[in-house]
């Protein structure tokens, strides 16, 4: 139980980055290369690094569900976000608080809202992903969308944290990059469990990659 003196601080942490938010977000210019369908529900995953690529999103942003860790850090995310209009569904510590929050992110999809969870989150390890995503998706029947942003330019500010934490400052020319969409089938064993999540590890890994690489090309696309 937080104090009321805590809760007002995060409070305001909230509100300050919800405002530099909506201040960075229409500098933001992006690219999407493989943008899946946004009107239809599935599960966006990415590093925690790459958070903010959610912007690309802007235009349904009342459609997406961000898991996001019960922690003062995560209050204060939770208070930007919902003040920008994003939906926010709390992970919580036990295995029964977050059963709950595994079965607030199923209803989500099955309203065909879209959930976005940082599968290397909250605290690492970094570019390892947890099972999470792998189990909603078995549960929920909807595809895991994998996704990367990057720009090798100086004002994509990279963080000297556990994860590298990236955000643009000022105008910024951003790709989003896709991958095909992960399916889970529901008797899947734990074997091919195991192989699913590092399908969708290696995915994220080799799509960043490849966007580094070729960034040239894809912020000129078409």
């Amino acid at each position: 139980m937080r104090s009321k003196s805590t809760q007002i601080k995060l409070n305001i942490l909230g509100r300050l980055i919800s405002l530099g938010f909506n201040f960075q977000i229409p500098l933001t210019k992006f690219t999407h290369i493989n943008k899946p369908d946004t009107s239809k529900s599935f599960i966006a995953v990415m590093w925690h690094a790459h958070q903010c690529s959610l912007y690309g999103f802007k235009e349904v942003m009342n459609r997406v569900n961000i898991l996001i860790s019960p922690s003062n850090d995560g209050q204060i995310i939770t208070d930007a976000c919902e003040r920008l209009g994003y939906k926010v569904i709390r992970g919580s510590k036990g295995r029964e608080g977050a059963s709950k929050a595994v079965l607030k992110m199923v209803d989500a999809l099955n309203e065909n809202d879209i959930v976005a969870i940082t599968v290397d989150g909250p605290r690492g390890p970094n570019h390892v992903v947890k099972k999470g995503a792998i189990e909603l998706a078995k549960l929920s029947g909807k595809p895991i969308v994998p996704m990367v942003w990057y720009s090798p330019k100086k004002n994509f500010l990279k963080f000297n944290s556990w994860d590298e934490f990236r955000v643009p400052i000022g105008y910024s020319r951003i790709v989003n990059l896709y991958g095909d969409p992960i399916y889970v089938n529901k008797d899947i064993t734990d074997e091919e469990f195991e192989q699913k999540r590092l399908e969708v590890q290696n995915k994220l890994e080799e799509l960043y990659a490849d966007l580094v690489k070729n960034y040239d090309r894809y912020v000129n696309a078409k």
